[in-house]
């Protein structure tokens, strides 16, 4: 028996849209490590030459507060919601959706691995594919457990960063392990984007995924806790109701814009203004456990407001979020030819990345009407439809 993936007049096209922005958001937040070493921030403590400055740092913390996390943590709670919306026709279809589902993940695992060793090390659907593998186990969970399962991730983690964040706060200064400079240093992205070639990227990106593994058991709560979220909301059926919840959705739109933005204002203050605080630093990793998802949550609510209200926008965005696995990975291979390629690594302040990458975007959403005109589906999304299914799917629309 085979089994047909979804088709345009099944789909729900706020989703679309919203995944659709989502992609902008990701794109300005990873033109920074495409552009210079952000990644050595993390690492030393210390801002790179083309963040520093009145109008780089201000730009860096708009970003810091407005993106960064926020748009990561959006795109992980709508791969969660697709993972249910995908469980649940599965289910319909087949006696053995777990065994589709199974397969879809193991194509995304391959697509991310040659995304993450071959062109680019911020590769986040390693990650999305074997914890979605997890994501299994919640599906029959009922909907307010699997709420109050990611409401108690972001609850422990938390705690653990502020109990991090006190110890690091009061070792400051101390010598030992975690102060001593000679283990602060930076991770070679620098020396391999403007000195090195294809090879060494290569093998940067290899050791980089690797060390991505061995982290993958601090990643997966924050992960875990987004796709739980996107379960909620499928189990729920929020989506498909979207219509219908206008005021509830206005309340979260407000209540999360109260808490979230403080928390990002502040978290945002300390990535781009106080880096080089190391107790400080660490204290900005409630970005991820709180400022994000509900600063996300403020994005998800108001954008379905939006797409819901103003439809004719959907015309615009959500082709863009049909084939954002396609565009995901086109951002990775323009951005490395354009920093990597031309030699513009760490030489493009950081005020200027924000129009690049809005422009590069304007770019995509011309090429998405384009081919979605002609085709159903986006280039990669066809081949992870042809590895899931096992079945020969038409390229042309019906």
């Amino acid at each position: 028996m085979t089994h047909q993936p979804t088709m345009l007049n099944e789909r729900i096209h706020e989703l679309d849209s919203i995944r659709g922005v989502a992609l902008l958001g990701i794109l300005l937040m990873n033109i920074m490590s495409f552009a210079g070493a952000y990644l050595d921030i993390a690492v030393t403590f210390s801002l790179p030459e083309m963040f520093q400055g009145n109008a780089n740092q201000l730009t860096l913390f708009l970003v810091n507060t407005f993106v960064t996390t926020n748009f990561y943590t959006l795109f992980s709670i709508l791969f969660g919601l697709g993972f249910f919306i995908f469980l649940k026709r599965a289910k319909d279809k087949t006696n053995q959706p777990n065994l589709l589902f199974s397969r879809r993940m193991v194509g995304l695992l391959i697509i991310g691995l040659i995304h993450a060793i071959l062109i680019w090390y911020g590769d986040i659907l390693v990650a999305y594919a074997l914890i979605g593998f997890v994501l299994i186990l919640f599906f029959k969970v009922p909907p307010a457990w699997n709420l109050g399962i990611a409401i108690a991730i972001s609850v422990v983690t938390t705690g653990i960063m502020l109990i991090l964040h006190t110890i690091m706060y009061y070792m400051r200064g101390h010598e030992n392990l975690f102060f001593n400079p000679k283990y602060i240093q930076p991770t070679g992205i620098e020396e391999v984007a403007t000195n090195g070639n294809y090879i060494d990227m290569i093998l940067f990106n290899a050791e980089y995924t690797l060390d991505m593994f061995v982290g993958l058991v601090f990643m997966l709560p924050l992960i875990l806790m987004m796709f739980l979220i996107g379960l909620y909301i499928g189990q729920k059926e929020y989506h498909k109701k979207i219509g219908e919840i206008r005021p509830l959705l206005y309340k979260i739109s407000i209540i999360t814009l109260v808490l979230g933005l403080p928390i990002k204002a502040l978290t945002a203050y300390i990535q781009s203004y106080r880096a080089d605080d190391i107790g400080f630093s660490v204290l900005a990793g409630i970005s991820s456990t709180i400022g994000g998802p509900l600063m996300a949550t403020f994005y998800l609510s108001t954008l379905a407001l939006l797409f819901n209200s103003f439809k004719g926008l959907n015309k615009i965005f959500a082709p863009v979020g049909r084939m954002a696995l396609t565009n995901y990975i086109i951002q990775s291979v323009v951005m490395l030819i354009l920093f990597y390629g031309f030699g513009f690594f760490g030489k493009i302040d950081m005020m200027y990345l924000p129009f690049i990458a809005v422009l590069f975007f304007a770019l995509q959403v011309i090429y998405s009407h384009w081919f979605m005109k002609r085709y159903p589906f986006g280039p990669l999304e066809y081949v992870w439809r042809r590895f899931t299914y096992k079945s020969k799917i038409s390229i042309r629309h019906n």
